[in-house]
């Protein structure tokens, strides 16, 4: 069997690809990073095992109650029994669930667990409220029963093509049989229908991944339980063996096209949602709106000094391009510009700025206190906004997590909500001069976004330490310094967030529920014992994160409407809507029976526990088809095994290059692989055989075979740089049209360095910097000689100049010397444009590549007898690309120029359409050179 060139070399590279830290992480590629090491634990329930670690043993427990609870509503939800036990893999809080590698990949930070379809595995984390772990539990479970149920449908009833679910149903249904309907999806539908933004239900693939398609999917299944009753979505799942895709399952239940449905539920939303027009307001017309861009929320005022005196700013968190950013405006808004303070995602020291889950404050100096993740743990930033600089950094190790700070009047202490390793949520009081760190709170409630008073001895905050706090409650709490009591300010069943103190001291404005819509309300009378609430915005949408600017007579505060967060300033009413005085907290202190207990599974519930031991079951048995630039196609089957949390796997690919039956055997290729990600410091190891036939520029005709074995290690460094290593011990055998063809058993070391800070858009990277540095060393040990030696460098940088246009430049040399030396081919899409793929071979290669990358479209709708087809990402390309390859002696540089257009398909693959005109540098070709292949941007 002839090919072009060698499959080996991409074969060995297959077998560091399966078994490196992820697949994108194979040359470049950001690092998940195992900082710390569990002693793992399986609680056996009868019907789950739950995977934990002793720290959290007392959230495993609570988890347990939570999730058989959850099994036996469910259980008659859908008329069905799941016959095996789940696994169930808890961690106590966010940062430690990140390093899960039951998901491969790096977790978005929004996350807030998932379950895996391949083993049934549920794995979810606790941010430190019991109504949130709750709600996450019951959502995580709905996905397993879903799944098992229409499988074992299908199964009994012998109908092999199973029908796959939508993705805005299967998240739909798991929001509506866990959360019930809240202030947030009552939001996000209002807006959507007040705005005129609803989604047809024909269109719902355009907000597939996002949060709306949750909430939307919610508010479907809502209306169709209100409307025909909960039991035909029972029955829904009962007939999925009678279709051969979901619409048509849905009609055989409801008895009406999907369309018609979609029409009935976008006319309740409308008949629902506009009379509260009439009653209330939209943010825009009774407050200003001061940014303009993007997502914004979170504001914080302070003073600064400009050459028109000192005025008042507004530092805020925005989300425009790609990643989070701590901003500042004037008071007057962003019309007048905004500055960038901080770039969050960016960097090692600001990994994450926790967009949307954490508050800012400012002193009366003008220090900015904010919270960054910083490698496995937050840290709280102290930023000088007259410097632009950080000025001191505070970490605790004993704390995973840091929320909210806020600072006290004198500007020399700060309050924040801490997350303990064990996951506890309590308040801690850092002063800043003696760097000493005090626990305020202590137990098993979670404490959020506490605030000083100017009497510099109380603080207030939100708790759900009140008798619905499991059901997601959260009051007003007052904690006092000098005795160290805490009373309760407010009472109800709605949640009372973000107080803010006035100047006088007895004044908090703050946000709340309580009229079905997050808006702002002010309790007066705080510390007299004469408390009053009143009204201060009565918005359709919501209103969060007040903060008091210019001597109190305005609040500025963050927004939702048209679909996005802003921020707005207004008056503070000279005269509040006045509401009823019953939603005042009860006298004198508090105390923990005014309170739930945490749920604990039953004695008789609970079958033990005991050290947890590695069990191996296949993630992944199936053929395997892979094209590549320079070997072609290639084929074979692959298959993994991985223990329940994913960190011992074992991969397996075999493949045959035989053409004839007498062939067979010599030409059987096989890979085995072991990775133990356990630990920071992720190795393996690995043995391989493989034969392959080809033809080759410098040798021609070439039969070679390569067989031995490898140790692979990877020590991320951060999320964003690594060191890689690789050591072969194997032997080499080509047989060659040549004499002296080369033959060695040889030991092969391989180094790398990598970074990669890049942001992506559909198309490839927009922004930030690639580089990969690779130093490979082959000593022949039976000759004790160099085999080959080699030298990679790979540098991309991308300038953002857009939202989505961006410079990018790419330059890369290759190197190798030695008895049998590593040669690269150049040309093609991916490389030198304007040439074909393998124009250029040698021991030597340059490349350097420009590229002014810019958009086209951004939605392109088609519509099909089948329905609409979506491209998403349509972008445009102009380049400029030199390079050559050669062998002992440079010749010269060779260049293309041209245009091209990327065409992304979804998350799956972008379509490349090249046109060059080649140069020596001495002339021009006189046409332009078409190319097409399949790949993201360089």
């Amino acid at each position: 069997m002839k090919r072009s060139t060698s499959i080996i070399s991409s074969l060995t590279s297959i077998i560091i690809l399966m078994t490196s830290v992820a697949g994108a992480q194979y040359y470049f590629g950001q690092n998940k990073i195992q900082y710390s090491q569990f002693d793992w634990q399986v609680l056996s329930t009868e019907h789950l095992d739950i995977y934990f670690y002793p720290q959290e043993r007392e959230i495993a427990e609570t988890a347990a109650q939570m999730a058989e609870e959850s099994y036996t509503y469910l259980q008659a939800k859908f008329n069905f029994t799941v016959e095996k036990k789940i696994p169930f893999i808890v961690y106590s809080s966010p940062v430690f669930f990140e390093q899960t590698n039951v998901y491969p990949g790096l977790l978005p930070e929004n996350v807030a667990g998932f379950t895996e379809f391949s083993k049934q595995r549920v794995v979810i984390p606790y941010n430190g409220s019991m109504s949130d772990f709750a709600h996450v539990i019951r959502h995580e479970m709905v996905h397993v029963f879903t799944f098992q149920k229409i499988e074992y449908v299908c199964k009994v009833h012998g109908h092999k093509n199973m029908a796959a679910p939508p993705l805005w149903f299967t998240e739909g249904v798991a929001e509506y049989w866990s959360a019930g309907w809240d202030n947030e999806a009552d939001m996000f539908m209002r807006d959507m229908a007040i705005s005129g933004r609803i989604t047809p239900v024909g269109n719902l693939y355009s907000i597939a991944g996002t949060f709306m398609m949750y909430k939307v999917g919610q508010s479907i299944l809502k209306f169709l339980g209100e409307t025909y009753g909960d039991d035909k979505l029972t029955d829904l799942f009962d007939n999925w063996w009678k279709g051969a895709d979901f619409e048509s399952i849905l009609k055989e239940t409801y008895g009406k096209k999907f369309g018609e449905l979609g029409e009935e539920w976008e006319y309740s939303l409308k008949k629902k949602y506009y009379p509260y027009i009439q009653r209330q307001e939209l943010p825009d017309r009774q407050a200003e709106k001061l940014t303009r861009d993007g997502i914004n929320l979170k504001p914080a005022v302070f003073l600064k000094d400009t050459k028109h005196g000192r005025q008042e700013f507004v530092a805020f968190k925005t989300y425009r391009m790609g990643y989070s950013i701590i901003a500042e405006m004037p008071l007057d808004g962003e019309k007048a510009k905004y500055n960038t303070l901080i770039k969050g995602g960016r960097s090692e020291q600001f990994e994450s700025l926790h967009f949307n889950e954490t508050g800012m404050d400012a002193n009366s100096d003008g220090l900015l206190a904010f919270v960054s993740k910083n490698q496995e743990n937050d840290a709280l930033y102290i930023y000088d906004t007259r410097r632009h600089k950080v000025i001191d950094k505070i970490k605790d190790e004993s704390l995973v997590a840091l929320l909210s700070p806020s600072w006290s009047p004198e500007g020399k202490r700060i309050v924040f909500e801490g997350i303990n390793r064990g996951g506890r949520s309590d308040l801690y009081l850092y002063q800043v001069d003696s760097r000493r760190l005090a626990r305020l709170t202590d137990d098993i409630y979670a404490d959020r976004t506490p605030a000083f008073s100017n009497s510099d001895n109380l603080i207030a905050f939100s708790s759900d330490r009140v008798t619905g706090g499991l059901q997601g409650t959260r009051n007003l709490f007052v904690y006092d310094l000098g005795s160290q009591e805490i009373s309760q300010l407010t009472s109800g069943a709605q949640i009372d967030d973000s107080p803010i103190w006035t100047a006088a001291g007895d004044r908090i404005i703050f946000s709340s529920d309580r009229n079905g819509a997050m808006n702002l309300y002010v309790i007066d009378g705080v510390t007299n014992g004469h408390r009053t609430i009143s009204q201060l915005t009565d918005f359709v949408t919501g209103a969060f994160d007040p903060v008091l600017a210019r001597n109190d007579s305005l609040v500025i505060f963050t927004a939702f409407q048209d679909m996005s967060y802003h921020i707005y300033k207004m008056p503070i009413p000279a005269e509040p809507i006045a509401i009823e005085s019953d939603s005042i907290g009860p006298s004198g202190n508090w105390q923990i029976a005014d309170s739930w207990t945490t749920p604990k599974l039953a004695g008789e519930s609970s079958q033990g526990s005991v050290k947890y031991r590695p069990r191996f079951s296949f993630d992944i048995a199936q053929s395997a088809v892979a094209y590549d630039a320079v070997a072609g196609s290639m084929g074979g089957l692959q298959f993994a095994l991985t223990d329940i949390l994913g960190n011992h796997q074992y991969y397996f690919l075999l493949y045959n290059t035989a053409t004839t039956r007498e062939a067979f055997l010599k030409s059987f290729n096989f890979g085995a692989s072991y990775f133990n990600r356990s630990r920071r410091l992720n190795w393996g190891v690995g043995t391989f055989h493989f034969y392959d036939e080809y033809s080759d520029d410098y040798y021609g005709y070439v039969e070679e075979r390569n067989y031995g074995g490898v140790l692979m290690g990877s020590y991320p460094i951060s999320k964003y740089r690594r060191f890689e290593s690789a050591l072969y011990l194997r032997r080499i055998e080509k047989n060659t049209l040549l004499p002296n063809a080369p033959r060695s058993t040889n030991a092969t070391m391989l180094l790398s360095y990598v970074k990669d800070t890049s942001i992506w858009e559909p198309t490839g990277p927009i922004e930030g910097t690639r580089l990969n540095i690779t130093v490979s060393q082959a000593i022949d040990i039976t000759k004790i000689k160099r085999f080959y030696s080699g030298y990679n460098i790979d540098l991309r940088k991308y300038l953002r100049l857009g939202k989505v246009s961006a410079y990018a430049a790419r330059v890369m040399y290759f190197h190798s010397t030695g008895e049998d030396p590593q040669r690269y081919y150049l040309g093609g899409s991916w490389s030198l444009r304007g040439y074909p793929r393998r124009y250029f071979y040698g021991r030597n290669l340059l490349l350097v590549n420009n590229e002014l990358r810019f958009p086209l479209i951004n939605d392109l709708y088609i519509g099909l007898p089948i329905g609409d087809m979506r491209l998403q990402a349509i972008r445009g390309a102009l380049f400029f690309d030199v390079g050559d390859a050669w062998e002992d002696k440079f010749d010269r540089l060779y260049g293309s120029v041209g245009f091209g257009f990327r065409v992304a398909l979804g998350y799956f693959t972008v379509l490349r359409f090249d046109f060059a005109r080649r140069t020596d540098f001495r002339s021009f070709g006189n046409h332009y050179n078409f190319d097409f292949f399949f790949g993201w941007n360089f």
